[in-house]
């Protein structure tokens, strides 16, 4: 198949410089930057809604989150260590 496109200078340029770079002709840089877009992941409608309603979802989820942490004191330093996460004895006797 044979296309025929308009680039701007700036962007012929570019194509130009990174083919030389490359090895190859202008045409197969196009044609490989073509068939790396086209193995780009795609979605399906239904796809597309499930990712963002989980989005949403998370959204929402962090939204909570930060209303119910509004008023806590903060943790101490010990508290989000390593140490003091694996530290049980320390939560009893709070």
């Amino acid at each position: 198949m044979t296309l025929t496109i308009e680039l701007e200078p700036e962007v012929e340029r570019q194509l130009e410089i990174e083919a030389a770079r490359l090895g190859v002709s202008k045409a197969q840089r196009v044609e490989e930057l073509v068939k790396a877009s086209l193995k780009k992941p795609t979605f399906s409608a239904s796809q597309q809604e499930d990712i963002e309603r989980r989005l949403r979802a998370w959204e929402e989820f962090g939204e909570r989150a930060r209303e119910y942490s509004k008023g806590a004191p903060p943790l101490s330093d010990y508290a989000v260590s390593r140490e003091g996460m694996y530290d049980y004895e320390v939560e009893r006797n709070s």
